[in-house]
């Protein structure tokens, strides 16, 4: 995965923690009813070859080598997972990552997010499987117990699926400046390990008290995590806890075949991840969405990010202020989107321009939006056609519907957001 440097780091760092095994629970108790092949019974010592082959029967999918492996200390494991994300890591992806997300008030101004992330990897380490090195590398451990084995599961999938699929080429978007893609993408993947991992402890049932035991005493600890800001939380599990419905949708269609097809034709949205009938049954691609150049208007001005905003962006936005099923039914329809954030000195011009599949849709994140607008400037809006217009001194704000269309442009004042407004198309 080290080819992948821009959109998707947030992502390739968390899937590398523990919290991969976290969801293993959750798993279990969401998918009962799946019968996979029966196994042997656990071994009492560990044997990483065997592992292999097991979550290969699993998976479906043989083994083309052997998957090298390497033992490490726990903080030899831990510097070298550290290591060779800070080289993955693109410090001015994660800059303007982070203006985006304090612009729209989802993280104080105060955190350095390529720390928060690092940080993530203050949790216990198990292992992880490197995709560039195309290796797994475990914790150095005299018992290897059935949590830990799980977790390696779940990393052998990958390991698995890298050797018929690549995964560095894979994760790779068609579009570099589309999150929202390299978002969808990530949860085929961890949605495909998270389902074999699932089938593995499905297959050692037995294994159970001890896993729940364990998995208490992780909850209680506090984390990294935890104390994330609620917009980079729902972001870095969604591959998981989004990840693994769809996968299972698809596997319900064809079996493995189906979920082997995927990576041929993948998802293009996190929308198609939270509505799998929009991936499975009538195709429903996003709608490709522009932002015309502004020669004059945006002169001396530096563009600090041009990307797509998904569902899964919409609806963890809007949850920070509405309640969660409001937020839902408000990111419901999405059909496509793109923003720009400009900056010149202190100030900032924020473009966003979404197209949803009916104009009742688009009503409904008009409302999150105006919401939104109305808690940050602390007013009601002036009527702009049916939209609103919003000031203060230092900013200014307009919210344009049309029909299935909503824009919305903000800017240090009144005049320069009305002129970015007339120019979209």
């Amino acid at each position: 995965m080290a080819e992948r440097k821009g959109s998707t780091e947030l992502l390739i760092l968390f899937s590398l923690v523990l919290c991969a095994f976290l969801v293993g629970l959750t798993l279990y108790q969401q998918l009962p009813a799946f019968k996979p092949p029966q196994m042997a019974t656990e071994n009492k010592s560990f044997d990483f070859d065997a592992l292999a082959q097991e979550v290969a029967g699993i998976r479906q999918l043989p083994l083309l080598a052997a998957i090298p492996w390497e033992a490490l200390d726990e903080s030899q494991l831990k510097e070298r997972l550290v290591a060779m994300n800070v080289e993955m890591l693109n410090q001015k992806e994660l800059q303007s990552s982070e203006k985006v997300l304090q612009f729209l008030g989802l993280i104080s101004s105060t955190p350095d997010l390529g720390k928060l992330l690092l940080d993530l990897y203050g949790q216990e380490i198990v292992g992880f499987y490197d995709p560039p090195a195309k290796k797994m590398y475990l914790v150095r451990r005299e018992l290897m117990g059935f949590p830990e084995r799980l977790t390696i599961a779940h990393e052998l999938t990958h390991g698995l699926v890298d050797q018929h699929f690549d995964l560095g080429a894979f994760l790779h978007p068609l579009s570099p400046r589309n999150d929202d893609e390299a978002t969808a993408a990530r949860s085929l993947v961890e949605g495909d390990a998270s389902m074999a991992q699932t089938f593995y402890l499905q297959a050692h049932r037995s294994a159970g008290a001890t896993l729940s035991l364990f998995l208490s005493s992780l909850v209680d600890e506090g984390n990294a995590l935890a104390s994330a800001p609620s917009y980079l939380r729902d972001v870095l599990l969604f591959p998981y806890q989004g990840g693994l419905p769809f996968v299972q949708a698809v596997y319900q269609r064809g079996g493995w075949t189906a979920v082997d097809q995927a990576y041929t034709a993948p998802p293009l949205s996190s929308e198609q991840i939270l509505h799998p009938e929009k991936y499975l049954g009538e195709l429903d691609p996003p709608i490709e969405v522009k932002i015309p150049e502004y020669p004059e208007e945006l002169a001396g001005w530096t563009l600090v990010r041009d990307n797509v905003l998904g569902e899964l962006d919409f609806h963890s936005w809007f949850r920070t202020f509405l309640p969660d099923a409001d937020a839902e039914r408000a990111a419901a329809g999405w059909g496509g989107c793109h923003y720009q954030l400009w900056q010149k000195g202190g100030l900032s011009t924020f473009i966003l321009n979404s197209r949803w599949d009916s104009a009742d849709d688009a009503w409904e994140a008009q409302y999150a939006l105006e919401m939104w607008l109305k808690y940050r400037f602390q007013q009601a809006p002036e009527v702009y056609f049916q939209g609103g217009l919003y000031s203060s001194p230092r900013e200014a704000a307009v919210l344009y519907p049309d029909r299935s269309t909503l824009q919305l442009v903000m800017s240090p004042d009144k005049e320069s957001a009305l002129a970015l407004l007339k120019n979209l198309p």
